[in-house]
Protein backbone atom coordinates (compact mmCIF):
# COMPACT_ATOMS: atom_id res chain seq x y z
CA UNK A 1 0.00 0.00 0.00
CA UNK A 2 1.43 3.68 -0.92
CA UNK A 3 2.20 5.62 1.84
CA UNK A 4 0.47 9.37 1.87
CA UNK A 5 3.07 11.22 0.06
CA UNK A 6 3.50 8.47 -2.57
CA UNK A 7 0.46 9.47 -3.49
CA UNK A 8 0.39 13.37 -3.69
CA UNK A 9 3.52 12.61 -5.51
CA UNK A 10 1.46 10.24 -8.22
CA UNK A 11 -1.47 13.10 -8.23
CA UNK A 12 1.36 15.95 -9.10
CA UNK A 13 2.81 13.77 -11.42
CA UNK A 14 -0.43 13.27 -13.15
CA UNK A 15 -1.19 16.46 -13.18
CA UNK A 16 2.01 17.43 -14.87
CA UNK A 17 1.43 14.59 -17.76
CA UNK A 18 -2.06 16.13 -18.43
CA UNK A 19 -0.70 19.47 -19.15
CA UNK A 20 1.72 18.30 -21.36
CA UNK A 21 -0.65 16.40 -22.89
CA UNK A 22 -3.71 18.82 -23.25
CA UNK A 23 -0.99 22.06 -23.64
CA UNK A 24 1.67 20.40 -26.28
CA UNK A 25 -0.16 21.54 -29.40
CA UNK A 26 -1.28 24.86 -28.18
CA UNK A 27 3.10 25.70 -28.40
CA UNK A 28 2.85 25.50 -31.93
CA UNK A 29 0.59 28.55 -31.61
CA UNK A 30 1.83 31.24 -30.34
CA UNK A 31 -0.28 34.40 -30.42
CA UNK A 32 0.58 37.05 -33.18
CA UNK A 33 1.67 40.17 -32.58
CA UNK A 34 -0.79 42.66 -34.13
CA UNK A 35 1.75 45.23 -35.12
CA UNK A 36 3.12 42.16 -37.44
CA UNK A 37 0.17 40.43 -38.15
CA UNK A 38 -0.07 42.53 -41.80
CA UNK A 39 3.16 41.75 -42.52
CA UNK A 40 4.37 39.74 -45.33
CA UNK A 41 5.44 35.79 -43.95
CA UNK A 42 9.12 36.46 -44.62
CA UNK A 43 9.56 39.45 -42.24
CA UNK A 44 7.79 37.78 -39.24
CA UNK A 45 9.69 35.89 -36.77
CA UNK A 46 11.07 31.92 -37.17
CA UNK A 47 9.16 29.47 -34.73
CA UNK A 48 10.29 30.15 -31.27
CA UNK A 49 13.35 28.52 -29.93
CA UNK A 50 11.41 28.13 -26.62
CA UNK A 51 8.54 26.15 -27.56
CA UNK A 52 10.37 23.88 -30.11
CA UNK A 53 12.72 22.92 -27.19
CA UNK A 54 9.80 21.88 -24.74
CA UNK A 55 8.25 19.89 -27.53
CA UNK A 56 11.58 18.28 -28.36
CA UNK A 57 12.15 17.21 -24.45
CA UNK A 58 9.06 16.47 -23.29
CA UNK A 59 8.94 13.82 -26.75
CA UNK A 60 12.77 12.44 -25.94
CA UNK A 61 12.22 12.27 -21.81
CA UNK A 62 8.18 10.68 -22.10
CA UNK A 63 9.77 7.66 -24.71
CA UNK A 64 12.85 6.88 -22.24
CA UNK A 65 10.15 6.56 -19.06
CA UNK A 66 7.79 4.25 -21.70
CA UNK A 67 10.67 2.20 -22.21
CA UNK A 68 11.66 2.31 -18.18
CA UNK A 69 8.28 1.19 -17.13
CA UNK A 70 8.39 -1.33 -19.70
CA UNK A 71 11.58 -2.93 -18.91
CA UNK A 72 10.83 -2.64 -15.15
CA UNK A 73 7.53 -4.18 -15.37
CA UNK A 74 8.02 -7.03 -17.94
CA UNK A 75 5.47 -5.47 -20.35
CA UNK A 76 5.03 -4.33 -23.99
CA UNK A 77 3.63 -1.41 -25.38
CA UNK A 78 3.72 -0.46 -29.26
CA UNK A 79 4.39 2.90 -28.14
CA UNK A 80 7.25 5.12 -29.17
CA UNK A 81 8.73 8.42 -29.72
CA UNK A 82 7.29 8.32 -33.46
CA UNK A 83 3.70 8.53 -31.09
CA UNK A 84 4.18 12.24 -29.87
CA UNK A 85 4.51 13.28 -26.31
CA UNK A 86 0.59 13.72 -26.07
CA UNK A 87 0.20 9.73 -26.06
CA UNK A 88 2.81 9.15 -24.22
CA UNK A 89 2.20 11.31 -21.55
CA UNK A 90 -1.50 9.46 -21.67
CA UNK A 91 0.45 6.29 -21.24
CA UNK A 92 3.23 6.90 -18.54
CA UNK A 93 0.33 8.54 -16.55
CA UNK A 94 -1.30 5.02 -16.44
CA UNK A 95 1.48 3.87 -14.71
CA UNK A 96 1.89 7.25 -12.33
CA UNK A 97 1.42 5.23 -9.11
CA UNK A 98 4.14 2.75 -9.46
CA UNK A 99 6.40 5.36 -10.54
CA UNK A 100 6.18 7.35 -7.83
CA UNK A 101 6.83 4.15 -5.70
CA UNK A 102 10.57 3.29 -6.75
CA UNK A 103 12.98 6.35 -4.93
CA UNK A 104 15.50 5.70 -7.40
CA UNK A 105 13.09 7.64 -10.19
CA UNK A 106 12.87 10.54 -8.37
CA UNK A 107 14.56 12.82 -10.53
CA UNK A 108 12.84 11.24 -13.49
CA UNK A 109 9.67 12.04 -11.74
CA UNK A 110 11.30 16.06 -10.92
CA UNK A 111 12.31 16.20 -15.01
CA UNK A 112 8.91 15.34 -16.12
CA UNK A 113 7.39 17.96 -13.53
CA UNK A 114 9.88 20.74 -14.86
CA UNK A 115 9.31 19.67 -18.87
CA UNK A 116 5.29 20.18 -18.08
CA UNK A 117 6.08 23.82 -16.71
CA UNK A 118 8.02 24.67 -19.84
CA UNK A 119 5.05 23.16 -21.65
CA UNK A 120 3.05 25.73 -19.44
CA UNK A 121 4.90 28.54 -20.70
CA UNK A 122 4.93 27.74 -24.03
CA UNK A 123 1.44 27.22 -24.26
CA UNK A 124 0.02 30.09 -21.89
CA UNK A 125 0.97 33.06 -24.56
CA UNK A 126 -1.80 31.69 -26.58
CA UNK A 127 -4.37 31.77 -24.35
CA UNK A 128 -4.42 28.52 -22.83
CA UNK A 129 -4.58 28.38 -18.61
CA UNK A 130 -5.43 25.58 -16.14
CA UNK A 131 -8.08 26.43 -13.93
CA UNK A 132 -9.53 24.24 -10.67
CA UNK A 133 -13.19 23.24 -11.14
CA UNK A 134 -13.85 21.75 -8.23
CA UNK A 135 -14.00 18.15 -6.30
CA UNK A 136 -13.23 15.27 -8.14
CA UNK A 137 -16.75 12.90 -7.41
CA UNK A 138 -14.72 9.86 -7.52
CA UNK A 139 -11.36 10.54 -5.96
CA UNK A 140 -10.27 12.76 -3.44
CA UNK A 141 -8.25 14.71 -6.09
CA UNK A 142 -9.02 17.96 -7.62
CA UNK A 143 -10.86 18.38 -11.17
CA UNK A 144 -8.39 20.95 -13.24
CA UNK A 145 -9.89 22.45 -16.55
CA UNK A 146 -7.61 23.42 -19.37
CA UNK A 147 -9.37 26.44 -20.56
CA UNK A 148 -8.67 27.64 -23.84
CA UNK A 149 -9.57 31.70 -24.09
CA UNK A 150 -10.02 32.28 -27.33
CA UNK A 151 -13.17 30.01 -27.47
CA UNK A 152 -14.06 30.76 -23.46
CA UNK A 153 -14.50 26.40 -23.31
CA UNK A 154 -12.79 24.26 -21.52
CA UNK A 155 -10.55 21.97 -23.67
CA UNK A 156 -10.02 19.42 -21.34
CA UNK A 157 -11.20 18.06 -17.57
CA UNK A 158 -9.53 15.81 -15.94
CA UNK A 159 -8.27 15.53 -11.85
CA UNK A 160 -5.21 15.63 -10.63
CA UNK A 161 -5.26 12.06 -8.11
CA UNK A 162 -6.10 9.14 -9.98
CA UNK A 163 -6.34 11.04 -13.34
CA UNK A 164 -10.03 10.27 -13.82
CA UNK A 165 -10.79 12.47 -17.16
CA UNK A 166 -14.31 13.66 -17.91
CA UNK A 167 -14.74 13.98 -21.80
CA UNK A 168 -17.02 16.82 -23.57
CA UNK A 169 -20.08 14.66 -23.47
CA UNK A 170 -20.24 14.19 -20.20
CA UNK A 171 -19.49 17.80 -18.80
CA UNK A 172 -23.19 18.26 -18.42
CA UNK A 173 -23.26 15.58 -15.85
CA UNK A 174 -20.44 16.72 -14.06
CA UNK A 175 -21.87 20.23 -13.41
CA UNK A 176 -24.83 18.31 -12.32
CA UNK A 177 -22.67 16.18 -9.72
CA UNK A 178 -20.30 18.92 -8.07
CA UNK A 179 -22.86 21.65 -8.72
CA UNK A 180 -26.17 20.43 -7.78
CA UNK A 181 -27.93 24.26 -8.26
CA UNK A 182 -31.11 23.86 -9.99
CA UNK A 183 -31.22 24.15 -13.63
CA UNK A 184 -33.80 26.69 -13.40
CA UNK A 185 -32.67 29.91 -11.36
CA UNK A 186 -34.18 33.59 -10.63
CA UNK A 187 -32.35 36.68 -12.01
CA UNK A 188 -30.56 37.20 -8.68
CA UNK A 189 -29.71 33.27 -8.35
CA UNK A 190 -28.27 33.29 -11.95
CA UNK A 191 -26.01 36.18 -11.73
CA UNK A 192 -24.87 34.45 -8.50
CA UNK A 193 -24.62 31.15 -10.37
CA UNK A 194 -23.04 32.41 -13.56
CA UNK A 195 -20.70 34.65 -11.31
CA UNK A 196 -19.14 31.41 -8.96
CA UNK A 197 -19.28 29.05 -11.92
CA UNK A 198 -18.50 31.15 -15.41
CA UNK A 199 -17.42 34.42 -14.05
CA UNK A 200 -13.05 33.92 -14.50
CA UNK A 201 -13.03 36.98 -12.64
CA UNK A 202 -15.72 38.88 -13.51
CA UNK A 203 -18.88 39.71 -11.88
CA UNK A 204 -22.28 38.86 -13.33
CA UNK A 205 -24.90 41.42 -11.96
CA UNK A 206 -28.23 41.30 -11.65
CA UNK A 207 -28.86 43.94 -13.81
CA UNK A 208 -26.83 41.96 -17.16
CA UNK A 209 -28.94 39.38 -16.55
CA UNK A 210 -32.03 41.62 -16.88
CA UNK A 211 -30.39 43.35 -19.90
CA UNK A 212 -30.04 40.13 -21.70
CA UNK A 213 -33.78 38.85 -20.87
CA UNK A 214 -34.95 42.40 -22.36
CA UNK A 215 -32.91 41.53 -25.43
CA UNK A 216 -34.25 38.47 -26.22
CA UNK A 217 -31.38 36.61 -25.07
CA UNK A 218 -32.69 34.43 -22.80
CA UNK A 219 -36.60 32.84 -22.83
CA UNK A 220 -38.43 32.88 -19.44
CA UNK A 221 -38.96 29.41 -18.98
CA UNK A 222 -41.62 29.51 -15.47
CA UNK A 223 -42.00 31.02 -12.51
CA UNK A 224 -41.13 30.19 -8.82
CA UNK A 225 -43.43 29.51 -5.83
CA UNK A 226 -43.13 33.35 -5.22
CA UNK A 227 -44.27 34.45 -9.32
CA UNK A 228 -40.38 35.41 -9.64
CA UNK A 229 -39.25 34.51 -13.48
CA UNK A 230 -36.85 31.31 -13.70
CA UNK A 231 -34.09 31.63 -16.64
CA UNK A 232 -32.65 28.25 -18.01
CA UNK A 233 -28.98 28.03 -16.31
CA UNK A 234 -27.25 26.42 -19.28
CA UNK A 235 -29.07 28.88 -21.93
CA UNK A 236 -27.30 31.26 -19.39
CA UNK A 237 -23.75 29.83 -19.65
CA UNK A 238 -23.86 29.46 -23.10
CA UNK A 239 -24.71 33.03 -24.08
CA UNK A 240 -22.13 34.21 -21.42
CA UNK A 241 -19.54 32.28 -22.81
CA UNK A 242 -20.68 33.12 -26.11
CA UNK A 243 -20.46 37.00 -25.11
CA UNK A 244 -16.68 35.93 -24.02
CA UNK A 245 -15.53 34.92 -27.18
CA UNK A 246 -16.66 37.92 -29.35
CA UNK A 247 -15.24 40.39 -26.45
CA UNK A 248 -12.41 38.83 -25.66
CA UNK A 249 -9.25 40.82 -25.25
Amino acid sequence: MRDDSSAARAGKLRAALADIETLHDATYEPPVDPARAHRPPASRPPVPVGPLSARQHAGRRLAEMVCLVCERRDITTRSSLDDGAPRLARWVSQHADWICEQPDLDWRVEDLELIATDVRRAAEPAGIRRAKVGPCPHCAGTLIAWIDDQRALPGRIACDGAGHTWEREQWPLLGRIIDPTPDYLTAHELAAWLTRRHGLGRTITVERVRQWVARGHLDRIDDDELGRPRYDKHEAARFWQDWRVQHVS
